[in-house]
């Protein structure tokens, strides 16, 4: 006996043609400049990188275009000296960050850093 598929199946019409019935997928904004001028969004997050708390995570990404490029390229907990650490691991350029407190995200934006003073290409 043949059924016919069902829409929450994988290809199916509804699935593939984004029907109700089907996965829905967000749309991707750009992420904001953690530093812009005007933005409070700074001051969050010194003060999360300040309280160096452990049920925090912080995931580090490259940025492109004001995306995150997967994969990450390090998780770990919030502490003062972050910003210096991805300059000495991964050199300058755009990273994005995200910050969760379990599975709510309480900080994503991007953030430019730049090579120290003394920094040299091999």
């Amino acid at each position: 006996m043949n059924h016919p598929p069902r829409p929450h199946m994988k290809g199916t019409q509804s699935y593939t043609q984004g029907g109700t019935q089907g996965k829905t997928r967000r749309r991707k904004r750009p992420l904001p400049d953690i530093f812009a001028e005007g933005s409070s969004m700074h001051e969050k997050f010194k003060h999360i990188l300040n309280d160096c708390d452990p049920d925090v995570t912080v995931y580090v990404y490259r940025a492109q275009d004001g995306y995150a490029v997967p994969p990450y390229l390090d998780k770990c907990c919030p502490y003062w000296d972050l910003e210096s650490d991805i300059v000495k691991k991964y050199g300058s350029g755009d990273y994005a960050i995200y910050m969760r407190r379990g599975e709510t995200m309480i900080l994503s934006g991007i953030i430019a850093v730049e090579a120290p003073l003394n920094w040299r290409k091999p």
